[in-house]
């Protein structure tokens, strides 16, 4: 079953939303775990920071290497 999250990316265009979905989530964990572990906030920042960075790209990138949308069957 489709997460929440996996269904807004594929919603938008993304390619390969299971994995981004998957990546987004096991990296926010990581990084509460390590906030939690050095009470500090950093872990989740810079995540975060690189999260946006790579959701950016995946919802900007719906086009393969031939230029024929990722999204068409």
């Amino acid at each position: 079953m489709p997460s929440f999250f996996d269904r807004f990316l594929r919603d938008r265009g993304a390619v390969h939303p299971d994995e981004l979905a998957t990546v987004v989530v096991a990296s926010v964990e990581g990084a509460i775990a390590m906030c939690r572990a050095r009470r500090d906030m950093g872990p989740l920042d810079r995540v975060a920071r690189q999260l946006e960075t790579i959701i950016t790209a995946a919802l900007a990138d719906r086009e393969g290497p031939s230029g024929v949308s990722a999204t068409t069957p």
